[in-house]
């Protein structure tokens, strides 16, 4: 569903098909080699002359029938694709085939040549805001995930040195437990002192008991 913004609403383009001329959405057969948005692009631009970004994922589908080169109507299932127009060609492919005409969601349901479009356009009329919330999410299904804004470079290191700033500080407490060494240092210092009065009162009694005798 190729679409545009207009002045005052969204407006999609549709073309007319070969035989009977309704006026119906560029469409196309899947193919092996390429996706189904692909082929929905690729057909926007032979039938209609556009080009733009195709969702990848499609935002609604219904029932329809094709009629074949033979006359035989054949059941099919449509699976519709939003197109954001970037460029208009004046010259396509099937010009000379299809006429084509931008219309307003209302004037696309008054003249769309399927039952399912009928539907569609009218579901996307009744609210037009509603409707470009539903068309737009499918235009950015393209686009790779988001892993995230990297970190700006150097602000890891800086983390590192401020964790190896505070296994630093260990070591202060470390130091604070050598101090009980001064402690028992002064002990033995006072054991010292208190060795050669004890020497001095021993001498004192020898000399006592040696004068008694």
């Amino acid at each position: 569903m190729p679409f545009r913004m207009g002045r005052d609403e969204a407006e999609v383009l549709l073309v007319t098909s070969r035989e009977t001329k309704r006026w119906i959405l560029p469409k196309g057969n899947p193919e092996r080699k390429k996706k189904s948005y692909e082929v929905a692009a690729a057909e926007a631009f032979e039938e209609a002359g556009l080009k733009g970004k195709a969702s990848e994922k499609p935002f609604y589908t219904f029932d329809s029938v094709k009629r074949m080169k033979s006359g035989k109507m054949v059941p099919c299932r449509v699976r519709v694709f939003s197109l954001a127009v970037k460029k208009e060609y004046a010259r396509w492919p099937e010009k000379d085939e299809r006429e084509r005409a931008w219309m307003s969601f209302a004037e696309a349901a008054n003249n769309a040549g399927e039952a399912g479009l009928v539907l569609l356009f009218l579901e996307l009329a009744a609210d037009p805001d509603l409707a470009l919330e539903k068309i737009k999410p499918h235009l950015t299904a393209g686009k790779p995930k988001s892993k995230g804004k990297k970190p700006p470079k150097g602000k890891p290191k800086l983390k590192v040195k401020a964790k190896a700033k505070a296994k630093a500080k260990p070591k202060l407490k470390v130091k604070a437990k050598t101090k009980p060494k001064l402690k028992v240092k002064a002990k033995l210092k006072v054991k010292s002192k208190l060795k050669p009065k004890s020497k001095t009162k021993t001498k004192a009694k020898t000399k006592a008991k040696k004068g008694a005798a």
